[in-house]
């Protein structure tokens, strides 16, 4: 379900930067990165399921994975989003002032 979410974040970060070709890469490597941890994530959870031998309170740090991974790309998109808006308002306030 995240990565429906930071999807939706990098689309946004990309019609606000047209379509950039640096962008759209550097957010499809974050994605790709969020997809591989999930399904990292999904094999880890459901082993026990298939072989009973493996016991499930070993450590979780495939969560972690995933956690630093969505929040690396909400953080992304959120400071691209900023900067844009910062620049447009800077332009903005520089028409009005003249």
């Amino acid at each position: 379900m995240y990565i429906l979410s930071d999807i939706i974040c990098a689309w946004r970060a990309v019609v606000l930067w047209n379509r950039d070709k640096r962008v759209i890469v550097i957010l499809l490597l974050f994605i790709l990165g969020n997809i591989i941890a999930a399904a990292f994530a999904l094999v880890v959870d459901l082993t026990p399921l298939f072989n009973p031998s493996i016991h499930k309170d070993k450590p979780r740090g495939h969560a972690l994975i995933m956690v630093g991974t969505t929040l690396g790309i909400n953080l992304l998109c959120t400071g691209l989003i900023g900067w844009k808006a910062w620049c447009a308002l800077r332009a903005y306030s520089s028409l009005l002032d003249n």
